[in-house]
Order: structure tokens, then sequence, then C-alpha cells
């Protein structure tokens, strides 16, 4: 069961987010911010996210959890609440003097969480933890193992920053996700050779674009998908917004690129379940069959497509980062009240 967080009324209290995932605190802060709110992030620093060789390498290794928690603990004070983002940081929380949410991304708790070296800090920070949100309908099953009170903040877009749809002259179909097994590459293999077949079958002419990146890639591009070097987030956006039809991943959920480009207002095919996304209208089902045949007859008209499917008016509804920020400021307010 997913418990989704519900809209909160209200609150100005002072929030400091820790890290990012998914540009999800940079979207969350970004418009808490223009609203006016005291919200603020700090991301990882050096020590932490390199690894240094040889002996001084190995002094920095052994002290830098001590340090940076010291640090964290003096940084937070000025907080009213602290927002955590991935659950591996949960266990750098123990000076803090602040309540803390913490928020799982994916891999932390559907991954990590399962191995050895991980599973004991992960399910002390999760215990710690004033509130527990995660990210993609996915997780609860994994989140419930360590906490049933757990809350589903469905992934925020900043929909006001994101480019207009401005179609190529080719018609062109973008797969958004990785290849790689986590987003279902064998299914995402299937699709592409279907519509390239499909395409061909019909005389269609169709430029089939995907990231160079994961261990398929290759079997992509033999399959004839016209592959690109991973890109910045604006270039990669860009791209989205060039695309008549977008491939999502088939992996059961909608993802952060899935979301711009719904955004953005490009019809979007994929293996998401619809159980999970309700109020988004669907063009196929999930299988790769239907994927492609829906991909293929939404290539003829888009635009028609893209009203059919209703996806920028349900993501402005449910994944704007203004509606993110109303869900959790009833959250916060309530943890900030329990200290």
């Amino acid at each position: 069961m997913v418990n989704l967080l519900p809209l909160g009324a209200p609150w100005g209290g002072k929030v400091l987010h820790l890290h990012d995932a998914a540009h999800t605190a940079e979207n969350l802060v970004g418009s808490a911010r223009r609203q006016g709110l005291p919200w603020s992030r700090i991301g990882l620093p050096w020590y932490y996210r390199h690894a240094l060789p040889g002996p001084l390498g190995a002094l920095v290794a052994k002290g830098r959890a001590p340090v940076w928690d010291a640090w964290l603990g003096a940084r937070t004070l000025p907080a009213n609440v602290v927002h955590v983002h991935t659950g591996t940081l949960g266990w750098h929380t123990r000076f803090f003097r602040r309540p803390y949410v913490l928020h799982l991304h994916g891999t932390d708790i559907r991954t990590a969480s399962y191995e050895s070296a991980w599973q004991a800090k992960m399910a002390d920070g999760l215990a710690r933890a004033a509130a527990v949100v995660y990210s993609s309908p996915d997780l609860a099953e994994h989140t419930r193992r360590f906490r049933d009170d757990a809350y589903y903040l469905p992934q925020p877009v900043d929909v006001a920053s994101l480019p207009a749809w401005a179609p190529n002259a080719r018609p062109r179909l973008v797969f958004a996700s990785r290849w790689e097994a986590v987003k279902g590459a064998d299914a995402q293999l299937e699709v592409a050779r279907r519509v390239i077949a499909g395409a061909a079958a019909v005389g269609l002419d169709v430029d089939v674009v995907g990231i160079d990146w994961g261990p398929a890639a290759s079997a992509a591009a033999a399959a004839g998908v016209r592959l690109v070097p991973k890109l910045a987030h604006e270039e990669f956006l860009g791209l989205l917004a060039t695309a008549h039809m977008v491939v999502g991943q088939m992996s059961g959920i909608l993802a952060v690129s899935e979301l711009e480009a719904l955004a953005i207002g490009v019809p979007v095919v994929g293996g998401h379940r619809h159980d999970w996304y309700g109020g988004l209208n669907a063009l196929s089902g999930p299988a790769p069959g239907e994927v492609a045949e829906g991909a293929l007859a939404a290539l003829t008209d888009p635009a028609a497509a893209g009203v059919r499917l209703g996806g920028r008016e349900w993501v402005l509804a449910e994944h704007d980062a203004a509606v993110g920020v109303r869900r959790l400021q009833g959250l916060y307010a309530e943890v900030a009240a329990r200290r």
C-alpha cells in the first residue's frame, strides 16, 4: 500500500536540505524560496565525495565521518527541521540537535538496505528519523521493512523551468532511461526493435535516439538506436523537448526524466503501472508490444496524443515542486511540534 503524503497548511519554519538526488532538493528549495520560505540546502564535502590515494587518503577516510558529523551537527542548529536526502546518509545524523526527515530515493532502500555493509547503518538512520518519505511507489514495500509510517512524496519537478515543446522536423522518438536491468533494459530493447521495424514497414522515417549509458547501450545501438553521449541536465531537457514521443523506463515507475517529458508536453509511453499513477491517461499498456504500438500510433499525431494523455496538467497537479512544498510543510510542522 502506498501512503501518499497529504497537502499541509502553510508553515514558515527554517528547513535545511542535506545533499540532493534527481534534483529533488534543488527543485523543492527553489520553489520554497520563490514563495519566500527560509529553506536552504548544502551538499557533500569534497572529502566525502572523493577518495584520496596513499597514507593521506587512508587518514582522511578514517577521520572524515566524525569530522563531517560534528560539522553537520553545528550546521543544522539554525534550522527547525533537517531534510536528509538518500538513506545512506542517515547514519551521519548522530550529532543533530534538530529533528530530521529521511528521504529515500531508490537504490538506497531498494538495494543498499539489503547489503551487509549498509543494513545496520540504514536501520539506525531510519529508526532515528522523525519522519521518512520515499520518492516512487515501488519503494513502499522496501521501506515498510523499517518504517510502516513512511509517506510517499511524489517526485517533484520544477515545471516552470522546463523548455517549451518544439518537436524536431523529422519525427523523433527518445528513450529517456539508461540501458540497464534496473530500468528494464531487455524490455526497452524489445520496444526499440519493434518500433524501428514497425516504422520501416509503413515507410515512416523516425529518428530513434537513446543515451549512450548503461551495460546494454551497445545492444541498443545494434538494434538501430542512435546513441548520444550522456548530457548535462539542461542539454538533456533540450533533447526531450525536440521529441515527438518519449519511451520511459520499463520498470513500473515514472522517474524524473519521464515526468519532465510529460511536463514539457511530450507524449510518453512506457512500462509504468497505471494503478500507481491515477489521473494520468494511458496511450498504451505496459507490455513491450503495447508500448511499441502506442509509440508508433502517437508518432503520426503527437499533438493529439499529448492532449489525450494530459501529461502536463497531471504533472502540475501531482508532481510540481510547489505541490511538493505544500505536502512537506504539513509534515515539517508536525515534526517540529514534536521536539
